[in-house]
């Protein structure tokens, strides 16, 4: 830094810095960059990246198993991103919510919430982000034993993972 850099480069780099800690599993030096970018976030109409850093910290809060955080945070997010007309940030809030709502005991909400996301992700555009969509919705669907749901939602998967020569993505609904 220089100290000329418009803040907006610089919440931007530090949110990068952050999300390849986070990947990295190094969640408290993640969350710490994170942290640094909301000062700069907040003063400098930045609602679609702080939003997405809400997401991030919800789905650390997840994989930490505190579940009502997680959601806290995703709905947030997901608030900050609709706002900015973020549409890829809405797409993967909405790609995570449904799991927080299922770990909360709160199924029903999470099932109910699945056509809507699906229709959102879609329109966001991602075929990678539904593929992963269809794939963990499809999870939701068979752990509550609606084997013609899931078996629908993961076929979907499949056949976006082989259209996009994604053998990853193939492989986890298949495997599913």
């Amino acid at each position: 830094q220089t100290g000329t850099e418009p803040a907006s480069l610089i919440a931007q780099a530090r949110s990068g810095a952050g999300c390849l800690l986070h990947l990295a599993g190094e969640f408290d030096r993640a969350d710490a960059h994170f942290t640094q970018v909301e000062s700069l976030g907040d003063q400098n109409d930045l609602d679609a990246l702080m939003g997405r850093i809400e997401i991030t910290r919800g789905v650390t809060a997840y994989y930490r198993g505190d579940y009502a955080l997680a959601l806290d945070r995703i709905e947030r997010g997901l608030a900050r991103c609709s706002a900015a007309g973020d549409l890829q940030g809405v797409a993967e809030a909405l790609l995570e919510k449904p799991s927080c709502l299922f770990h909360l005991h709160r199924r029903a909400d999470a099932l109910r919430l699945i056509p809507v996301a699906v229709q959102e992700i879609e329109s966001a555009g991602d075929r990678r982000r539904l593929a992963r969509a269809l794939t963990n919705f499809g999870m939701l669907f068979a752990w509550v034993d609606d084997p013609a749901t899931a078996g629908k939602l993961l076929a979907r998967a499949l056949q976006l993972g082989i259209e996009m020569g994604d053998v990853d993505i193939s492989a986890r609904a298949r495997v599913r």
